[in-house]
C-alpha cells in the first residue's frame, strides 16, 4: 500500500479512508466497510501506469465500475428558445389588463341601454294595453250597450253580459268619455287609430256625414294597407259620401272595397256599387254589376246581399233571375221569375 492511502479497486476507484479495522469507500454517502480488494496508490513515478496493462483485470478480480455520480452531474439545459404562442399569450394578457377598464365600461353602457330599451318597450306595451281597454269600452257601449235596470234585465245574481246604462244619455256619455280619453291620452296609438271607426259610425248615426267622412278617411290615411278592419273604413266612407250626396266619391270607395274576384267582402261591395250606379242613372251598368254578383255568388248559396241583388235583378232583368228552390220543387206560392216580382 502507498503512503497516502489505498484505492478501492472494486467499486469506485476512490481513495479509501479509515482505520486498521476497516476502510470506508468514498463513493458511499455513509461510511461503510469496503471489502473489495484494494491496491496501493501508485507512486508519483508510476502514476500514469495502468494497474492492468492488458485492459482487463486479472482473472478472479471484479471490473471497475463507471465513475459516474448522478448526484453531482447536472443536465445541460438548452438556452431558452422564443415561443411565438407564449409570446402572443403574454402580449394578449398585458393588452387585456390595459383594456379591462374600457371593456367593463362598455359592458355597463350596453347593459344600461338594453335595460332602458326593455323598460321602454314594456311601458309602451302597457300603454297600448290600456289604450286598447279604453277603445274596447267605447266600442262595447256603442255596439252592445243597453238601457235599463240591470236587475230587471238580467236578475240580481247574474252579472250583465253587456254594458248597461240607466238612460240613453248616460250610454252616450260613456261612449264619448272613452273616446275623448283615447284621443287625449293615447293620441296616435293603434287603438286611437281604430277609434276613428267608432267615431265615424257614431257620426253617421247622428246624421253628420261630413264628420263621418273625416274619421273614416283619417283611419285609411293612418292605418296599414293590410289592416284587418280596412274594409269597414272603406264601406263607411262610401256610405258617408253617398249620404252627403257625393255619389261619384261613394262609387270610388265601393269600387276599392270590391277589389278582385274572391276578395273578402266583395259581395257586399258589389251590392253597394250597383245601388249607387242606379242612383246615378247608370242602370245598364248597375245590371251588369248585379249579374256579376249572381255569377260569382250563385243564388243557391248564402251570401251577404243575396236578397237585395235578387230583388233588383227581378225588377231590372227578370230573365236573368234563376228559379228559386220552391219553383224547382213546384211549391205553391213561389214567385215566378217571369212575373217580375221581387222574391
Amino acid at each position: 500500500m502507498g503512503g497516502r492511502g489505498a484505492i478501492c479497486a472494486a467499486c469506485c476507484g476512490r481513495r479509501q479512508q479509515g482505520s486498521a479495522g476497516g476502510r470506508t469507500c468514498g463513493q458511499s454517502r455513509r461510511p461503510r466497510l469496503c471489502t473489495s480488494p484494494v491496491a496501493d496508490e501508485p507512486t508519483e513515478a508510476g502514476s500514469n501506469s495502468d494497474p492492468h496493462p492488458s485492459g482487463s483485470p486479472p482473472a478472479g478480480e471484479p471490473m471497475d465500475l463507471p465513475k459516474w455520480n448522478r448526484a453531482r452531474v447536472k443536465r445541460k439545459v438548452k438556452g431558452a428558445e422564443s415561443d411565438a404562442f407564449q409570446d402572443g399569450a403574454r402580449r394578449a394578457g398585458r393588452l387585456a389588463r390595459r383594456r379591462a377598464p374600457w371593456v367593463i365600461g362598455g359592458i355597463v353602457l350596453v347593459a344600461g341601454a338594453v335595460g332602458g330599451t326593455i323598460y321602454a318597450l314594456h311601458a309602451r306595451t302597457e300603454a297600448r294595453a290600456e289604450a286598447t281597454r279604453v277603445l274596447a269600452e267605447a266600442a262595447a257601449y256603442e255596439a252592445r250597450g243597453q238601457v235599463g235596470d240591470p236587475e230587471t234585465l238580467w236578475g240580481k245574481d247574474r252579472p250583465p253580459p253587456v254594458p248597461i246604462a240607466e238612460t240613453p244619455e248616460e250610454l252616450d256619455r260613456r261612449v264619448e268619455s272613452a273616446l275623448e280619453t283615447l284621443g287625449r291620452e293615447y293620441a296616435g296609438s293603434p287603438a286611437d287609430v281604430d277609434g276613428h271607426l267608432v267615431r265615424g259610425a257614431r257620426a253617421l248615426r247622428a246624421g253628420d256625414p261630413q264628420a263621418a267622412i273625416r274619421h273614416f278617411q283619417a283611419f285609411l290615411d293612418t292605418a296599414d294597407r293590410d289592416h284587418p278592419l280596412r274594409f269597414l273604413a272603406l264601406e263607411g266612407l262610401g256610405v258617408a259620401k253617398e249620404a252627403a250626396g257625393d255619389l261619384e266619391g261613394a262609387l270610388e270607395a265601393f269600387d276599392a272595397l270590391a277589389g278582385a274576384p274572391g276578395s273578402f267582402y266583395r259581395d257586399q261591395a258589389l251590392a253597394h256599387k250597383g245601388r249607387v250606379l242606379e242612383a246615378l242613372g247608370r242602370t245598364e251598368e248597375a245590371i251588369e254589376v248585379y249579374k256579376t254578383y249572381a255569377t260569382e255568388y250563385p243564388f243557391s248559396e248564402t251570401s251577404l246581399a243575396l236578397e237585395f241583388v235578387r230583388e233588383r235583378l227581378a225588377e231590372l232583368a227578370p230573365d236573368f233571375v234563376p228559379p228559386s228552390a220552391n219553383d224547382e220543387a213546384g211549391g205553391e206560392g213561389a214567385p215566378s221569375s217571369s212575373g217580375g216580382q221581387a222574391p
